[in-house]
Formats: C-alpha cells, sequence, structure tokens
C-alpha cells in the first residue's frame, strides 16, 4: 500500500485543516493555521503517525477526553509546520478536505509575502471565511474576524 495514498484516505476522512482565531494580549486578531487528525482508534492513529514522521513530517501527538472515550491523534500548528502538511498530502486529498488544504496554503502563502506583524488583508480575512463555510463553520459560533 502506498503510504502517501492511504494517508490521503485517512486525513480526507478524519483529519482537519482549519484556523485558530484569537486574540493577542494586545486584542489584536491572531490567526494560526491547524492541522489537527484525532480518533478513538490508537492503533491507526500511531500507523499514521509513523508514515508522517517517514515522509519527513513532524508529529505531536495528544490525548484528550471526548464523551467517555479516549481520543489520541496529531496535532500540528504553525505557518511552516501546517505549509508542510498542506503540500505532502494535498495531491492525495480529494473533496473538501482538498479545498480547505489548499485555502490554508493560499492563506500561508499570502502571509509571507507580508512584512512581519502586518495587519490581515481582507484577501486573508476572506480565505478564513472561505475555509469556514468549507468546513461547515457558519452558525457564527465562531471567534468573529
Amino acid at each position: 500500500m502506498d503510504p502517501s495514498s492511504y494517508l490521503g484516505g485517512l486525513v480526507t476522512g478524519e483529519g482537519c485543516f482549519c484556523f485558530a482565531v484569537g486574540q493577542t494580549k494586545a486584542q489584536n486578531t491572531r490567526i494560526t493555521p491547524i492541522f489537527a487528525l484525532f480518533m478513538s482508534d490508537r492503533e491507526t492513529v500511531m500507523y499514521a503517525a509513523d508514515l508522517l514522521r517517514g515522509l519527513g513530517l513532524p508529529v505531536h501527538m495528544n490525548e484528550r477526553p471526548k464523551a467517555g472515550r479516549g481520543q489520541v491523534g496529531i496535532h500540528i500548528n504553525g505557518f511552516k509546520r501546517v505549509g508542510r502538511y498542506c503540500e505532502a498530502l494535498m495531491p492525495y486529498l480529494t473533496g473538501q478536505k482538498k479545498q480547505a488544504a489548499q485555502l490554508v496554503l493560499a492563506f500561508i502563502k499570502s502571509r509571507e509575502e507580508q512584512p512581519l506583524r502586518a495587519p490581515y488583508t481582507p484577501h486573508e480575512l476572506g480565505l478564513v471565511r472561505q475555509l469556514r463555510i468549507v468546513n461547515g463553520n457558519t452558525r457564527g459560533r465562531k471567534n468573529p474576524l
């Protein structure tokens, strides 16, 4: 089995490309790219982690309780790390997950062109709004931009 194809299928079904939107101490908006893959099937997550490491990607494991079932998963944040995940996995993703990875990568590339600590551009904020729609986050319970 091709590891990249396996990971593409697993991430398409269970993974998440998203943004954490929060505030700095100075009350400025902070947008952080995130990749996550959490499941209660520890063996599958550990196998995926080994495959990701084999592709040269960083892996950070986390555990969290959920509805009485423990979940284990991979949680990656930051522009460079998440960008590497997008580039490595995007050729193997389909549907909305591929679209989400494309939006996250477009945001990352746009930020790389900006001076450090530059305000977010209307285009970048638009990418965040688009990703919220793709990911089904349209109920208005997310942090405002």
